[in-house]
């Protein structure tokens, strides 16, 4: 009986003896470090913050037309500033509801009261050839066009009906 009862205390032993090896877990602590970096600018409107309503005011055209021309144009500009980091290249998307005929150009919101027969063209001031469509092309800028310059056309489609001719624009920026 003493040769089991010392085997015995003998596993205990060894099983009791590396129980503090396993529950030292208090002995462990974990630190974090890391760097932030911020990249980007702040944008906004010209002088006019972060929202801009291009108002066209009264257009007078005739009833009656076929093919795209423009009625009339009006400026705006993106202005970005407080750039952390360094900013190579500046890419800017518009995208919007396109206009059923003119897929490259912005419709005019439909509803009762909305005009007919008109659509919202935005380019590069000075540069029909870069348009932003409502499609989200890509209109790249390097980072020293400071302001980004652009122009808003209000064109004629065919036949007008008169009315309200509002059309609204999500833009998107992206800085490398």
């Amino acid at each position: 009986m003493k040769l089991y009862s010392y085997r015995y205390c003998y596993i205990f032993g060894i099983v009791f003896s590396l129980c503090p090896l396993f529950s030292s877990a208090s002995d462990l602590s974990l630190n974090f470090t890391g760097n932030a970096i911020v990249t980007g600018c702040d944008v906004e409107f010209g002088n006019s913050g972060k929202n801009q309503e291009i108002d066209f005011k009264t257009v007078t055209t005739t009833k009656s037309g076929t093919g795209l021309s423009g009625l009339v144009t009006q400026p705006f500009s993106l202005k970005l500033s407080n750039c952390a980091g360094t900013i190579n290249k500046v890419s800017v998307s518009m995208s919007g509801k396109a206009d059923t005929g003119f897929s490259e150009y912005f419709a005019i919101n439909s509803g009762t009261g909305s005009a007919q027969g008109l659509v919202y063209g935005v380019n590069v001031k000075g540069d029909k050839n870069k348009k932003q469509k409502p499609d989200g092309t890509v209109v790249e800028w390097s980072s020293t066009a400071q302001p980004l310059e652009y122009e808003a056309t209000l064109y004629k489609t065919g036949n007008v009906d008169g009315g309200l001719a509002q059309a609204s624009i999500d833009i998107s920026i992206g800085y490398q």
